[in-house]
């Protein structure tokens, strides 16, 4: 029964996920560190984070070559070059993209995470940065959100529309978007003063949640911008009061848009409970960026091939999230080979 049970082909999506890997990813990393690369892929991108070693003995059966071999993975510097020129050369982003931007917590450093909206579930991280506490003084984390912002650009050449919860609602990060022409949503606290005009040039101060419109012209953060109530909700106590300095998109489309700002939390549950990044401290900076960029690989896949079942109308209803889905195939792909290869006297 056991014998029959795994006669069977392995699953494609093991294919699928090393077709994008050899197409997408491996063309933009030198030379150089290919071989880490691939190590990399296996190590971290294929599997729960256990520990570093523990991960490398699932690929190298000596103890000692395991050891070195993450080790240098996790010192290469260099090797982040090559994951900026990956996500250059994906060209996921355009001036028309969402993109939307969060902190969360990972193995106990603050991440800024900058993520493509899908409206498929889930967001797909393309860039992130780490914020170091305590900062110095109160501007330095807007200062750091709005650098970070800054590079997503350098790397992806254009500047899309960009999503943010309340906590983003800051002068500065206002300022910078609306004169660099940047559109933006970000959900303001219902307590926040507005400034409106009458048809008299006479302005009134009030808090934003005595409005009477649910789409108006408002002034705020010292410019003209435009103020979209939504409307309330079983799920929500109030509705949400989302500020733009867009003022050509239809408010539901808007409001649309601003429901899809959860996706990135979603991505959040599954990065911290499928790759289990919530369970553990890690001391160096750039230890953690390198398997988080691997992670994001793994994600970046997953949304690949989503995409092509979309488009073959295959499994479109499926409850999994993409996410959970690549990442339980990989599993069960890696699974099935080891029997297969048993079975044929291939493995050793």
């Amino acid at each position: 029964m056991f014998y029959q049970l795994f006669s069977i082909p392995v699953p494609n999506i093991l294919q699928k996920s090393f077709g994008i890997i050899n197409e997408k990813y491996i063309p933009f990393v030198s030379l150089k560190h290919l071989r880490l690369f691939w190590f990399g892929i296996y190590s971290l991108t294929f599997m729960r984070f256990e520990s570093l070693n523990s991960n490398a003995r699932l690929i190298i059966e000596n103890r000692n070559t395991a050891q070195s071999k993450i080790s240098r993975l996790v010192k290469k510097e260099k090797l982040t070059h090559s994951f900026h020129s990956i996500i250059k050369n994906l060209k996921l982003v355009t001036k028309d993209s969402v993109v939307i931007i969060d902190f969360s917590t990972f193995c106990g450093f603050q991440i800024l995470t900058l993520a493509l909206q899908t409206t498929m579930g889930r967001a797909v991280p393309l860039f992130f940065d780490i914020i170091i506490y305590p900062i110095r003084d109160v501007t330095s984390q807007n200062i750091f959100i709005i650098e970070t912002i800054k590079k997503f650009k350098e790397i992806i050449g254009v500047n899309p529309t960009f999503v943010l919860d309340r906590g983003f609602a800051i002068p500065t990060l206002i300022e910078h978007f609306v004169k660099n022409q940047i559109f933006f949503y970000v959900r303001s606290k219902k307590g926040k003063h507005i400034i409106l005009t009458d048809k008299h040039g006479k302005e009134e101060k009030i808090p934003i949640f005595k409005t009477d419109k649910v789409d108006r012209t408002i002034k705020s953060y010292g410019y003209i911008l435009r103020l979209i109530v939504s409307n309330k909700s079983k799920k929500h106590d109030e509705p949400w009061y989302i500020i733009t300095n867009n003022f050509d998109l239809k408010r539901k489309k808007i409001v649309d848009i601003y429901y899809f700002r959860f996706e990135i939390e979603e991505t959040f549950k599954d990065l911290k409970h499928l790759y289990e990044l919530d369970k553990f401290l890690i001391k160096k900076i750039l230890t953690f960026k390198v398997l988080l960029w691997f992670v994001i690989l793994g994600l970046i896949m997953a949304y690949f091939i989503e995409i092509a079942k979309e488009k073959l109308k295959e499994n479109c209803k499926q409850k999994l999230s993409f996410v959970r889905s690549w990442f339980e195939g990989i599993q069960r792909s890696l699974f099935v080979s080891l029997i297969n290869s048993y079975r044929t006297r291939q493995f050793y």
